[in-house]
Parts: C-alpha cells; structure tokens; sequence
C-alpha cells in the first residue's frame, strides 16, 4: 500500500527551533492517508493576567503546533488562536497527537522537553487522539505570561469609603514605591520596579505586590495587592473604611412615657454606613456608632429618631468627634401623637346623660388618667396618645363612662297655696356605669 505525501506548515517567528511543543499522546499506528479518514483537533487558550490583573482570559494570537508521536510518516499541523482563544487543527491522519503552543511574552509549552512542573495545561500534559473523519477536543490550555524588567506606572484612585469622596492626604506605597500626592481626586501615581527575581512568584508569572494606604481617620488598608507590569499602566481603585467614635445620649417622652418602650425606638444615621445599628436602652439611654472626623475632615450627620406613636424628632449636622467619643448635650425630647376622642353615651331606652344628678357624668381614660364631663350624652378627650406600645394601654385605649339619671318616685301632690306638701324625695338611679374598649389607632 502506498504511503501518499503531505505538504508541512510549520509557523516562523514564534522560536520553535529545536523543540516540538505540547504535551503527550499514545502511539496508536501510524496512519497517513488523506481523505475521510482525517480528523479535527480543537481547544481554547487562555492566558493568566490582563491588565496587571489575575484571571483566566481567552488569549488570541497563540500559535499552536500538533505533532503525531507515530512517526513516520511525520505529521505536524499549525493553526492560531482567533480573539476568543480559539483554535482549530485540521487536516489530522488518525493518531494520538501532542500540542504546542507559544507566544512572545508567555512561557512556551513545548511537544518534546521540559519538566511537567512547567507546564500550564490543565491538569497535566495534553493528550488528543484523533479518531478517523471525528472532531476531538483538547483540554483548556492557560498560558503563563513572562515577568518583564523594567517600571510599571501604578495608578491608585483612594475613595472614601463613607461618602465616595477622593481622599486626597493619603501616603500609597506599591512595592518599594511611596507616594503622597493625591492632588484633589484622591489619584495616586506610582512607578514600582517590577522584581523578576522574587522566588516567592510561580514561575513565569510577575510577582504581585502589597498595596499599602494610609491617612488620618481611616484604617490602614493593607489587604489589596496588585501585579505590576513592565511598561504598562495598571490601575487600582480602593474604598477607605473609616476609623469610628461614638456618640451617646438620652432620649425622653415628653407626656405619658410609662406607655411607651424606647427601645421600639428606631435611630436613622445620614450616610453613615452603621454597623451594628444603634442600640436604645429601656432608660432612653443610646449610643451611635459614627465615622470619626480628623484635623483636615469635618464629618456631620442628621440623626434622626421615629416611633409609630411619637412625633418625629431630628438632630441637624451633627458633627460626630475627632477621636474617642461625645456626649450630646441637648436631650432628645420625643412628643407623643395625639387624638382628640369623641363618644356619646346613651341607655338601653335611647336617653342621654343630662348631668343632673349629685355627681358629675364622667368618661374617664384610667391609662392615662384623662377625663372628660358627659354633657347631653356626650364626651370630648382631647391629647390622647396613639400608637402605645407599653402595658395595658398596647392593645387599645380603655374608656370607663359612669352616668347618672335622676328620677323621682311617688312625688306626691302638687303644691297648694305655694307650700309643697311632704312626698317621696327625688333618687337618682344610675344610667350606666360601664367600661368599655376602643381599637388602638395608630397613624404612621
């Protein structure tokens, strides 16, 4: 059987002289015959850093070289990666193969030598073996990009975490690199030595450096690290965290404080970020957790305090302390929201009281000791409190209406010659002595 010939392609210009790339296959035969026994090989190459940045991104431009290990006849196949780090071989005789793959700047995976410990492809090496007319896929393949020698420009943007405001007198240092000029948007620019040398840095991949922030009022950030890169421009944004002071206080009700509980009481802080939320104690006693102000920084806030039954209360521009903390000096005085209540009050026979009697017809609330006369049946309480939350006055306020009728039995004749004669005195007999309950309201 005759053994027909192939025309090789092998790319220039990658520096493939003297090795064959890739990893791996197992000797099956050695097949040659073009046509429908041919196969496909295809995968995706990534690389290990954009931008300075660790990650896997699809790397384009990679040359990749198939060798089939049966040799002969020898067969070697070339193709690039396109802009999604896809690559496609065609044109493969049955066999197992081995893959190669290089690019100016990255470390070059090679057919034939070098230690498995330098090689990037997923697991270990890679192994394809092309099945006749089938379309085989390789496993992904992450270049590691070389370490260059030179200066990298580091560009730090400094925020505020609080208020996302630049932070303009901050000390950044990247590496062996300082810089305090943050002009007035918090912008920092550093030119850091990349070291090529650190033998903490994988092989092949530059070595990441610490990025170190400081300024007053805020923590020391020292938990970002970037990778800079020779003769690029790698760019970092970092939100501050601010040191914090604390802020006391008293809260107190100005009318009926036994039905409310001041730790139902809820403290809104303006961009402060607070973490925990405020605490109230059942005293009115409470403490606020605040971003500190520094020498250069002036901090102020609105703090404001709500409860369904209390009138809203707030504290303009507070300005929260340089260092440790602060005592308001003004007490938070709450006021409760107020109804007036209105009732009328009637017997079973349809009459009203008409206050006649020796004592006065009352409506009286016993929560808060509120009490109104019934005249002509009717009741006006004004200032009552909504909303309660303590005790008994937490389901609804209670209403105790006490009302007398009078009546007189056997009054005996009418009076003769402007003298009454005796009869019966009049008696007053009670209309309703009743108790009776009205739904909490509460208006929000």
């Amino acid at each position: 059987m005759g053994t027909a010939k192939r025309k090789v392609s092998v790319s220039s210009g990658v520096g493939f002289t003297g090795l064959v790339l890739v990893a791996v296959a197992v000797i099956v035969g050695c097949g040659g015959n073009a046509g429908v026994d041919d196969g496909t090989v295809t995968g995706k190459v990534f690389s290990n850093f954009s931008r300075g940045v660790a990650g896997r991104v699809p790397e384009s431009g990679v040359t990749v070289v198939a060798q089939r290990e049966s040799d002969p006849p020898q067969v070697i196949r070339t193709a690039l990666t396109d802009s999604n780090g896809e690559y496609v071989l065609g044109e493969l005789p049955v066999g197992a193969y081995v893959i190669g793959f290089a690019k100016d700047g990255f470390q070059t995976i090679d057919t034939r030598s070098g230690a498995t410990a330098q090689r990037t492809a997923v697991g270990s090496q890679v192994r394809v073996f092309v099945e006749p007319g089938g379309v085989s896929q390789a496993a992904e393949v992450t270049l590691r990009r070389l370490a260059g020698v030179g200066n990298s420009t580091v560009v730090v943007t400094v925020l505020d975490g609080v208020t996302g405001q630049p932070v303009n007198d901050a000390t950044v240092t990247v590496g062996t690199a300082t810089s305090s000029n943050g002009g007035n948007n918090g912008v920092y620019t550093l030119e850091v030595p990349v070291n090529v040398n650190n033998p903490e840095a994988p092989f092949g991949q530059p070595n990441p450096e610490r990025v170190i922030i400081s300024s007053d009022g805020f923590a020391t950030n020292q938990e970002t690290f970037i990778v800079p890169i020779a003769d690029q421009t790698v760019r970092v944004t970092i939100s501050m965290r601010a040191e914090v002071a604390i802020i006391t206080g008293i809260i107190r009700i100005s009318a009926f404080e036994q039905l409310y509980s001041k730790p139902n009481i809820q403290i809104r802080v303006s961009n402060a970020n607070l973490n925990p939320n405020p605490i109230i104690q059942q005293d009115g006693s409470f403490q606020i957790t605040v971003p500190r102000s520094t020498s250069s920084l002036t901090r102020q806030f609105n703090i404001v305090f709500t409860h369904p039954g209390l009138e809203t209360f707030t504290l303009s521009n507070v300005v929260s302390p340089v260092g440790g903390g602060r005592t308001l000096s003004q007490v938070v005085e709450m006021r409760p929201r107020t109804v007036t209540l209105v009732g009328n009050v009637i017997d079973s026979l349809g009459q009203a009281p008409n206050n006649l009697g020796p004592v006065a017809d009352t409506a009286t609330i016993p929560q808060t000791g509120q009490q109104s006369t019934i005249i002509n049946g009717t009741y006006t309480i004004p200032n009552v409190p909504i909303g309660t939350d303590s005790g008994a006055a937490a389901g609804g306020i209670t209403v105790s209406v006490r009302a007398f009728n009078p009546s007189r039995v056997n009054p005996g004749p009418p009076p003769r010659n402007g003298v009454e004669e005796q009869g019966e005195v009049p008696s007053f007999r009670p209309l309703t002595d009743t108790i009776f309950q009205l739904p909490l309201v509460i208006t929000r």
